[in-house]
């Protein structure tokens, strides 16, 4: 697969940078993860600024909090591994 190189304020230069099918699949599991992030975010912000009053659903607006962090941790060490054994 090919990426388009951009320069600095990201545009498309016009050079292609040849990759391998390795660092394609580095890149697309980096880009799941900041996906997971991202849902993850916006998962914990909605449940913080909609509060459920109830019993029953304040545990599960806790509970889907808490996995929802989880999920953001667990992207987030995935791509610090990717960094530090620099993949």
């Amino acid at each position: 697969m090919n990426d388009i190189i951009k320069d600095e304020k990201g545009k498309p230069t016009g050079e292609v940078l040849e990759t391998t099918p390795e660092e394609d699949i580095i890149d697309t599991i980096a880009d799941r993860q900041v996906a997971k992030i991202s849902e993850g975010k916006y998962i914990v912000n909605v449940n913080l600024k909609n509060p459920v009053a109830v019993g029953k659903h304040t545990l599960e607006n806790i509970e889907e909090t808490e996995k929802a962090l989880k999920n953001i941790a667990d992207a987030e060490s995935i791509i610090e591994v990717i960094k530090k054994h620099k993949y």
